[in-house]
């Protein structure tokens, strides 16, 4: 039996970060980008609402659409997108 993966080919990047940071601007990304919390919590503002993402938590943040790194962020995450 033969196994057919339909999905696209492309690349993935994982990348590990440890956020101690007070803020950061606006910015988009041009691919969807998943946010794995590993520990500590990261407050994104998404236009204009802040999230709480806490540890063992996964959020997707959607291509294109703004947000900012807010106050308070600490711990580590690990980020997969294009």
């Amino acid at each position: 039996m033969a196994i057919h993966d339909r999905r696209p080919r492309g690349c993935v990047q994982i990348k590990i970060f440890h956020e101690n940071v007070n803020a950061r601007s606006e910015q988009t990304h041009a691919f969807d980008e998943a946010l794995l919390v590993i520990d500590g919590v990261i407050n994104p503002n998404l236009c204009g609402q802040v999230e709480s993402i806490k540890a063992c938590q996964v959020y997707t943040e959607t291509a294109d659409l703004p947000y900012a790194v807010t106050p308070g962020n600490h711990g580590s995450l690990v980020t997969i997108d294009r």
